[in-house]
Order: C-alpha cells, then structure tokens, then sequence
C-alpha cells in the first residue's frame, strides 16, 4: 500500500491527524518478532529523498513526530530516535515483504499530544 498527499485544503497532508488516523494502534515492527513469512514494513519517505525504516511511533505531537529508525533495516542492533517534522514527511510506505528474519508489527499505542 502506497499513501500519497491529497494536495487537499491542508498545507502538510500528512499532519497530527493523518498518524493519529493511519497508526493509532500503534502498528510498528519490533525487534523480537522475527517473522518466516509475509510482514508489513513501514516507511517514510522525506522531501529531501532519505527513508527512514521504522522501529517504533514514540509520540505524535503537534508539529512532529518522536520515532525509533533503524540504522541498518532490519537488523535491530543499532536503532536512533528521530524528531521529524510532519511537512518533512513526502511519502509513506506500509508494504509487505517476504523475507526470513524480517521485523513484524505489533500494537503498542504512541502518545498523542493533544490540542490545549
């Protein structure tokens, strides 16, 4: 599944409410569920080309998004915390691969920092 910017009335498509909609449960791979068969994988793509492959949704706050990367998918030895501004975010991925040992989803809510 690819999910792209509408260009709608909204000056950044993927805003607070479109990660609090698409990831409210908290779907994100986890080290210690290796899987042999089909997994889901997500990825942010950036405006300025980089893709971040996703450990963990932290936190979505107002302007940004708290996020665990991984720095060599998908191995989980070395992962970072990233701050990454919504308007930052040009393309998600949430595809599926068939690969041995790759990293599953499991629920784990992200905090949401509300409207004042």
């Amino acid at each position: 599944m690819l999910i792209l910017p509408d260009g709608g009335a909204s000056s950044t498509a993927f805003d607070q409410d479109f990660f609090r909609r698409e990831f409210k449960d908290g779907d994100v791979p986890r080290c210690d569920l290796l899987a042999e068969g089909p997994v889901s994988v997500v990825e942010l793509v950036l405006v300025n080309g980089d893709t971040l492959d996703i450990n963990a949704f932290e936190e979505f706050r107002r302007g940004y998004i708290v996020a665990t990367v991984f720095a060599d998918p998908p191995a989980c030895d070395d992962l970072y915390r990233a701050y990454i501004r919504y308007d930052a975010v040009f393309q998600v991925n949430v595809r599926t691969v068939l690969a041995e040992g790759r990293l599953g989803f499991h629920k784990h809510p992200p905090v949401i920092e509300a409207d004042e």
